[in-house]
């Protein structure tokens, strides 16, 4: 999810990952993933064969824990300000992060591979020191943050210039 806003000489680029169900709507879908199994194996249970409880609750504690890291995860975003002199990359995530850079000193950098069958990289380059920009979006997301880029002036040096 991109957000791209411009005042004056001044361009923000907001970047989210596509979040396709929020933290209540994870927990409704566990809840219901957690009486499907317990009717199983209490069904099971009652037929003797008990064994079946303590994988039902290890299936649904390691059910619950990647979907909650997941859902995490999903709650990260970064902010790119690019301004006539400076390139502010703030990172929200486990902690809040800010770095700013001198724009003359700064190259965005495009990897992709020769097949295309990994997602480009964004990094931008400055004095020796590299920073990933929207290695969480998808593909589309990307292409609205190259054209971002490109539309506020920043140049961009690709791994493979010869493509289009």
């Amino acid at each position: 999810m991109i957000r791209i806003t411009q005042r004056h000489q001044t361009t923000e680029i907001l970047m989210r990952p596509n979040r396709s169900a929020s933290w209540r709507e994870t927990k409704t879908v566990w809840l219901v993933f957690f009486l499907v199994v317990l009717v199983i194996a209490m069904a099971w249970a009652a037929a003797g064969v008990w064994i079946v409880l303590p994988f039902a609750g290890i299936e649904l504690g390691l059910l619950g824990y990647l979907m909650y890291r997941t859902n995490w995860q999903t709650y990260q975003q970064q902010r790119l300000i690019i301004s006539p002199s400076l390139l502010v990359l703030e990172h929200d995530y486990h902690r809040h992060q800010t770095v700013k850079l001198a724009r003359c000193h700064c190259q965005i950098t495009v990897t992709e591979t020769e097949g295309h069958w990994q997602l480009p990289l964004y990094v931008i380059c400055c004095q020796g020191r590299q920073y990933p920009v929207g290695a969480f979006l998808n593909l589309n997301d990307l292409k609205q943050l190259q054209y971002g880029l490109i539309h506020c002036g920043v140049g961009l040096c690709r791994n493979r210039w010869w493509e289009s």
